[in-house]
């Protein structure tokens, strides 16, 4: 389920999976023929986003933040092994956490009939019950990714290889149940600014 948060003033969402194994839950912003930014050379472009997980036990649920080519929502956007590999073959950038590593976030990228791409492994350290900040800054010609405001030493040029450059994109959040058992991620506002 997908639901506001009464006990937070600030008008918290809250993707809540079932207790069934590999169960999916998301939500993304456009439609399902649009979606509204693009990385191009020479526009500035940023993303951020505050989120806050329940669990960082391993096993327990994968999560992708960032953006994803229009429609991601409406179809499985995290395999069921929850591994950077298996997640769905779109155009996407962001931070995912895999499966197997519950208290990390790792910053990744693909184009559509391309190769997922990792930039940084371990690039974010998540604490349980806590809220923290992921985004990135493009310049026009690089994509530097930042944590709480802090910039990540490992940047991607949006020419490189498998990065979804001037392709529709919308911020997207999707959770993956990798056990049989109810889990909470906590999406506070994501907000996200590209100068024309």
């Amino acid at each position: 389920t997908i639901a506001e948060l009464a006990t937070e003033t600030s008008g918290v969402v809250r993707l809540l999976t079932d207790a069934t194994d590999n169960d999916e839950i998301s939500m993304q912003l456009g439609s399902a023929t649009t979606a509204p930014f693009k990385f191009i050379a020479s526009r500035p472009f940023w993303f951020e986003a505050r989120i806050r997980t329940n669990t960082i036990t391993d096993t327990k649920y994968p999560f992708f933040i960032g953006m994803s080519e229009e429609a991601s929502a409406a179809a499985a956007m995290i395999g069921d092994t929850g591994a950077i590999g298996d997640i769905a073959d779109k155009d996407w950038v962001g931070f995912f956490r895999t499966e197997a590593d519950g208290d990390k976030l790792d910053t990744v990228h693909n184009t559509a009939g391309g190769t997922a791409t990792e930039v940084a492994a371990d690039a974010v350290t998540l604490v349980a019950d806590t809220w923290i900040n992921v985004g990135w800054y493009c310049d026009g010609t690089t994509v530097t990714f930042y944590a709480d405001g802090v910039a990540l030493a490992t940047t991607v040029a949006i020419a490189a290889a498998e990065f979804p450059d001037g392709e529709e994109l919308g911020p997207i959040i999707a959770v993956k149940n990798a056990s049989a058992a109810a889990y909470q991620l906590d999406l506070d506002w994501w907000r996200a600014l590209q100068l024309r």
